[in-house]
């Protein structure tokens, strides 16, 4: 890829900003995500034992990454690219940083600025992510900050997991499991066991049934993750609350309807 200098962001620029920033260049708006230090190896060991002991599938680590933050994501985006994925090209790169443009507005916001005529974007973005999956893909954090809404199509941003292959389907289920949840702790209501069945018209009921197997989990793992728990707030906690209330619920509804 030939890239333009255009986009080379200035040293002072860059001393003063946090890991990702908005920039303006010509008039044009781009996101700048700089190299960062390597995570504590300690945190992914620490992670990596709590999900033997627990099994919460929130809590499954993804392989450490290989080399910097920077090389991973921008070849994650280009074989994103390749096979067809809704994703922000990369403008510019070095050794310490990439560019992209901004495009759209997150799914997050989309959702509280556009009024109740915006929710019709779920269920899109629902099977965006299953075409995602298709791809043999899994996000790691499909929360619907890092879905976009551009051009009335759901984008992927936020490429900062190295799934494990032989975990392929975990961490998708877990994608699904996020989005649900992000959806919930908005003040959204999913539908959960529709939004199910419109990720998958086919197997759509056995995948609710995933998801409600994972909700089970934190049954058996919330003494132990103190670690993951420590760091919700009581609104996060009410929200998980409300959504194991739902998907229970939702079994029940399933289960004496069939």
């Amino acid at each position: 890829m030939v890239q333009s200098g255009r986009y080379a962001i200035p040293e002072d620029v860059l001393r003063a900003n946090r890991h990702v920033f908005r920039h303006m260049v010509d008039g044009e708006r781009v996101w700048v995500k700089k190299r960062r230090p390597d995570k504590n190896p300690l945190g992914w060991w620490t992670q990596k034992l709590l999900y033997a002991v627990t099994g919460n599938i929130l809590l499954m680590p993804p392989d450490r990454p290989t080399g910097d933050n920077v090389t991973f994501e921008v070849a994650m985006l280009r074989k994103m690219r390749s096979l067809g994925v809704n994703v922000p090209e990369v403008l510019y790169v070095t050794d310490t940083y990439f560019v992209l443009p901004e495009i759209g507005v997150s799914l997050e916001v989309y959702l509280r600025n556009n009024g109740p005529e915006a929710k019709a974007m779920i269920p899109l973005a629902a099977t965006a992510l299953k075409g995602f999956h298709d791809r043999g893909l899994a996000h790691g954090g499909a929360q619907i900050k890092n879905l976009m809404v551009y051009n009335g199509e759901i984008y992927f941003i936020d490429f900062e997991e190295n799934i494990p292959a032989e975990h392929l389907r975990l961490f998708q289920i877990r994608d699904v499991f996020l989005f649900l949840l992000s959806l919930e702790r908005c003040g959204h209501n999913p539908d959960i066991y529709a939004l199910c069945r419109t990720y998958d018209p086919d197997g759509g009921e056995a995948l609710f049934e995933e998801i409600r197997r994972a909700v089970r989990q934190f049954g058996v793992a919330r003494v132990v993750n103190w670690r993951l728990l420590s760091r919700l707030s009581m609104r996060d906690i009410r929200n998980l609350s409300r959504f194991v209330e739902k998907v229970e619920n939702g079994a029940a509804t399933v289960h004496s309807a069939s």
